[in-house]
């Protein structure tokens, strides 16, 4: 039976039969058989209507799914997998979530920037047949004990918008990352992957193909890029500005990393727009993560991609008057302002000719069109004859199979970059738009591609390497530090300081050249440092960067030596030349290098800034004067560390100073929970974090000595529980932390003990003050015991008593962050810094000279005591 799609066929079809019954002279009143029969057809037709709207109906709704599950894409992006589980516990875990009967992991990978992996998982076309929504989402809660942290989740979904990683290599082979974009109506995954097959080329062959010239290694993370593109029936306003701001975002994934490697991108039709549109964003940013983006970008690879426009006339019915219609207009290759103003600004967007390459790659073969596709034919009958129609349903579905053209034309595929129009840089391929990036396992057209790429890769990976080395120097003589975190608001001030940060109206518009970071020993200041030359190392590679330690003249002139021979600064290999006169004057003499230059350990203001004292008169000939050897220019940046906020204030020369502070809960959770590398009680950690005082330097310690014999935190924590004395026994055991000076004390102890004689030796005054202090309550102490301390010690002693004297002491112990004065004037003590100070004072001896000092102070300021105390 012929069924009926359409209402006014079938009333004229009514209309047209009654009129041939009358003109049959078959329509009488007396004749009524002959209108039984007329109005059994009528019934008839009727039914079938009735019954043509509900399979009308039914292939509506079947072609809506599907739309939303084509079954032609059978591979599913499943996200959050857990950094512990492999392919067999992924299967076994899907397995039992009955999602469908047979399925292949084809990729698992370490997801950028993300504590979790990413698979791809082939599945039956079977699996999403009653699945609602776009993805789904399973707990993990099941999988975990109750001391995991967060809820956690793995999810299954297909539309792989986003950044998806396809493969990664083992981190030491790791040099170079590669991105591809699919096209306009495109998918991130089945864009690229073979016609009627399963071979996905960028997830299957490239890696395998982007090996190193060295070693033949695979060298290539290879990534995919999903935005939403579709032409017809499409919700989305999106123009080519939106879509590149998406993707903008997600590479901030990259640069968040601790290295950035050269990046190649890969943009096929629409795609390549999106990254022409994200590198002119990019290049005209003044966000350290976009500049650090900007220059990590080597090379791109386009595909098909309409610099000039596209044939866009068999599109423009499929939009309509849709959201999408100005997306759609704007690649068109008829009079695009759009994309001339992309093309014009796309030239400056990666530097001068030889800091980059582009390679484009043409279609040489016609493609389908859109058409719309009936879905129904209508028939109908008359006693006349039979008439074939097709029926005019304005549901029906969209397809590439209308009059074939070519989409992009070969001028508009290769109009990219004027020094790069030669045939060296543009390749036919003898395919359709669609089909120019869907290559099978053994396609010949693909080796054409993949040797490109390489190409392309190799010369990326060994461009930056040599531009790193032979245009900047990178002096540090430590490592990156793995288990670095937090410190970030510290990061960023340094950053502002120096003019590379985001500046509010708040904030300085002139960058200074010097900065300076003060605080307690142990606090993190050399880490911080540490942190920021690798940051410059990587977000700037021509910078240069310069380590020089400073805790005696020895070690800064060892410095300045090392720096002018790896340097090769003129003059130095003459055994009368001043190094460190010559180092300076050349530093400053490099107008077109700018460098960073880190000064570690700057503690003792009299090797810097000798006094005029006569004892120092003879250390002044010595030339221990060294910061007439700092140079000053403006193209070279000076970060200081120090433990002492007095030495930092010369340096900056009124400049506000940055002082670094103890660890946040957070910060502290991050550091013990990266040392240790496992799940731990975040209770347990936060309790150790508070026994020490938030001090990085003392939770490396601890979290040392807790690997070295295989304990748990809370049996840590019972041993410091002992008392003061076992508190203060674990700050004394020594270990080796990335970043420390190898010549300086690594336990906590010892780092505050150098510097209690370094004030003993400079300021005694200050020294005895700090001594007497710990044998007190640490917080809220009286100043009057302190002033009447220092009345009787300089009885003693037969020196003045000015307040100028006690105010100077007290300076001193604050520039030190020993100790902190509240508004009511009453002196707090770091607690641990106490505990140091006296056993510095028993192993000195000097405790019980100390104890009656204390008491008698004390005392006095109770009269009713003071006859139980004997006289000296």
């Amino acid at each position: 039976m012929y069924l009926f799609g359409n209402s006014k066929i079938m009333v004229s079809y009514l209309k047209e039969l009654l009129t041939n019954l009358e003109a049959l002279d078959l329509i009488e009143t007396n004749n009524m058989g002959v209108l039984a029969i007329a109005t059994t057809c009528t019934l008839i037709i009727v039914t079938c209507y009735w019954v043509s709207r509900r399979h009308l109906s039914t292939a509506r709704s079947k072609q809506r799914e599907e739309k939303i599950w084509p079954k032609e894409i059978s591979t599913y992006r499943v996200s959050g997998v857990p950094l512990d589980w492999d392919r067999e516990k992924l299967q076994t875990f899907l397995i039992c979530k009955n999602l469908a009967e047979e399925m292949v992991i084809k990729s698992l990978v370490h997801e950028a920037n993300i504590e979790s992996q990413t698979a791809t998982v082939t599945l039956t076309n079977s699996f999403s047949q009653n699945w609602p929504g776009r993805s789904r989402q399973f707990s993990l809660s099941d999988e975990y004990d109750d001391n995991f942290l967060f809820d956690r989740s793995i999810s299954i979904e297909k539309d792989f918008l986003g950044l998806t990683t396809l493969y990664e290599p083992p981190a030491p082979y790791h040099k170079i990352d590669v991105i591809a974009l699919s096209g306009l109506g495109g998918h991130a995954f089945g864009s690229f992957k073979e016609r009627g097959g399963t071979h996905m080329w960028l997830r299957d062959s490239l890696p395998s193909h982007l090996t190193s010239e060295t070693d033949n290694r695979p060298m290539a993370r290879v990534m995919i890029y999903g935005y939403e593109s579709a032409v017809a029936y499409s919700k989305s306003m999106q123009n080519l500005e939106d879509l590149a701001t998406t993707f903008r975002s997600s590479l901030l994934a990259l640069a968040a990393g601790a290295t950035t490697r050269p990046i190649i991108l890969i943009g096929h039709s629409l795609g390549g727009l999106v990254i022409k549109q994200t590198l002119i964003s990019l290049s005209g940013s003044a966000n350290p993560d976009d500049q650090k983006l900007i220059r990590a970008v080597y090379g791109i690879i386009f595909f098909g991609t309409p610099h000039d426009g596209m044939d866009t006339s068999s599109l423009i019915p499929m939009v309509g008057d849709g959201p999408n219609r100005f997306l759609i207009d704007s690649i068109s290759r008829i009079n695009s302002q759009i994309i001339s103003i992309q093309q014009r600004d796309f030239y400056r967007s990666l530097g001068k000719e030889g800091d980059s390459e582009v390679f484009c790659f043409y279609e040489t073969l016609e493609s389908p069109t859109a058409k719309r596709v009936r879905t129904l034919k209508e028939y109908y009958y008359t006693l006349q004859n039979i008439i074939l129609t097709e029926a005019q349903d304005e549901h029906g579905e969209w397809k590439m199979i209308g009059p074939t053209a070519v989409l992009v034309t070969k001028s508009s595929a290769t109009h990219c970059r004027p020094w790069e129009d030669g045939p060296e840089h543009i390749c036919a391929i003898p395919r359709t738009h669609s089909d120019m990036v869907k290559f099978g396992p053994n396609d010949p057209d693909y080796k054409n591609v993949w040797l490109r790429i390489r190409a392309l890769s190799r010369r990326a990976a060994e461009v930056r390497n040599h531009l790193r080395t032979t245009t900047s120097k990178f002096l540090v003589p430590y490592r990156q530090n793995p288990d670095f975190v937090g410190r970030s608001d510290i990061l960023d001030k340094v950053k502002l300081q120096f003019g590379l940060g985001q500046q509010s109206e708040q904030e300085p518009s002139q960058p200074r050249r010097r900065v300076s970071l003060y605080g307690l020993g142990g606090v993190g200041k050399t880490q911080i440092a540490l942190a920021y030359a690798y940051w410059i190392h990587d977000i700037y590679p021509d910078t240069s960067a310069f380590w020089v330690h400073a805790s005696n003249a020895d070690r800064f002139r060892a410095a300045y030596a090392s720096i002018a021979e790896k340097c090769e600064v003129p003059g130095r290999e003459n055994p009368k030349a001043d190094i460190l006169f010559l180092v300076k004057r050349w530093l400053e003499e490099q107008k077109n290098m700018q460098w960073l230059m880190i000064i570690d350990n700057v503690d003792d203001i009299e090797l810097f800034f000798p006094s005029q004292r006569s004892d120092d008169r003879e250390a002044h000939q010595q030339g221990n004067q060294l910061a007439r050897y700092i140079p000053d220019c403006n193209h070279g940046s000076i970060l200081i560390t120090t433990r002492n906020k007095q030495v930092g204030a010369k340096f900056d020369q009124g400049s506000p100073l940055i002082e670094v502070t103890k660890m946040t809960d957070d910060e502290a959770h991050q550091l013990v929970q990266s040392i240790l590398k496992t799940e731990l009680s975040k209770d347990d950690i936060l309790h150790l974090a508070s026994k020490l005082e938030h001090l990085p330097l003392a939770l490396a310690q601890a979290t040392s000595f807790i690997q070295e014999n295989t304990m748990s935190i809370s049996d840590y924590i019972r041993l410091l529980d002992e008392g003061d004395n076992a508190l203060v026994d674990q700050l004394s055991e020594s270990f080796e932390p990335v970043g420390r000076d190898s010549e300086t004390p690594h336990a906590v102890t010892a780092t505050w003990i150098l510097s209690f004689h370094q004030i003993e030796r400079t300021q005694p005054l200050a020294s005895d003050t700090l001594c007497f202090l710990s044998l007190m309550h640490n917080q809220a102490i009286p100043h009057t015991f302190i002033e009447e301390y220092y009345q009787q010690r300089n009885l003693e002693y037969a020196q003045s008593n000015t307040s100028a004297g006690l105010i100077k002491a007290l300076g001193t112990l604050k520039a030190f962050s020993f100790i902190s004065e509240g508004t009511d004037k009453h002196i707090d003590m770091h607690r641990l810094v106490q505990l140091v100070t006296r056993k510095w004072l028993i192993s000195s001896g000097r405790m019980p000279e100390i104890i009656e000092r204390a008491i008698r102070i004390v005392s006095s300021s109770y009269r009713g005591y003071e006859t139980k105390i004997p006289s000296p």
